[in-house]
């Protein structure tokens, strides 16, 4: 696997179960965690109000990314964060 997969795979995912939520990018970084564990940090930029997230596909996000990562031989865990496009564009991303 290589991170323009996982960055295909994360995107895919995230867009398909957020939907109708206006998402402006997907941003994925190989990490690591306090303990040394790999991980996957993803930063998903909203153009949406929170009202328009449904709390249901928020909470599942990551159980939907963990087959479709490991269906790639990727076995970091995805830590999810948002920001809005506003803060985005505060940080340059």
């Amino acid at each position: 696997m290589n991170d323009d997969q996982i960055q295909s795979v994360v995107d895919e995912v995230i867009r398909d179960r957020l939907q109708p939520v206006q998402i402006v990018s997907v941003h994925t970084v190989r990490d690591e965690d306090f303990e040394g564990d790999d991980i996957i940090r993803v930063t998903v930029v909203v153009d949406s109000p929170a009202s328009a997230f449904d709390p249901a596909r928020l909470s599942s996000l990551v159980r939907f990314l963990r087959p479709r990562l490991a269906e790639i031989s990727e076995k970091s865990f995805p830590l999810i964060s948002f920001m809005s496009k506003a803060e985005a564009k505060a940080l340059a991303l």
